[in-house]
C-alpha cells in the first residue's frame, strides 16, 4: 500500500507583534506543518501558471487544516529550508479535505 503524503511542509506565517518600544515587528510565526505530496514544476509549464521560468516552483498537496487559514496575508511554506510563497490555492471539490497549493521561491 502505497502513502498519499510522504513529506512534511512547514506552515509559517508572519504576524505583526509587539516590539516594546510602542511599534510593531514583523515576527515569522510557525502554524503547524502537514504531510504533504510535493513535486516540482517542470519550467516548460511555469508560464502556464503564469510564473517566471528563473523561478523554482512546487505544487504542494496536503489535507485540509482547520486550525490553519491557507487562505491568509504573508502565509509560506518551508520545504527543506526553502521558503514558498503560494500564488494559487485550489480547495478540492469544495469539501475542505484536501488543498493543492502552487508556491514559488521568490
Amino acid at each position: 500500500m502505497r502513502r498519499k503524503y510522504l513529506v512534511k511542509v512547514e506552515v509559517w506565517q508572519n504576524t505583526a507583534t509587539t516590539d516594546g518600544f510602542g511599534g510593531n515587528t514583523n515576527t515569522p510565526t510557525l502554524l503547524g506543518s502537514s504531510w504533504s505530496n510535493i513535486a516540482t514544476i517542470p519550467t516548460d509549464k511555469l508560464l502556464n501558471y503564469g510564473l517566471d521560468i528563473t523561478q523554482q516552483a512546487v505544487t504542494i498537496k496536503t489535507r485540509w487544516r482547520d486550525d490553519i487559514d491557507y487562505f491568509a496575508n504573508a502565509i509560506y511554506f518551508v520545504y527543506n529550508g526553502v521558503k514558498f510563497y503560494p500564488t494559487r490555492i485550489f480547495n478540492k471539490d469544495l469539501v475542505n479535505e484536501e488543498i493543492t497549493i502552487i508556491a514559488s521561491s521568490s
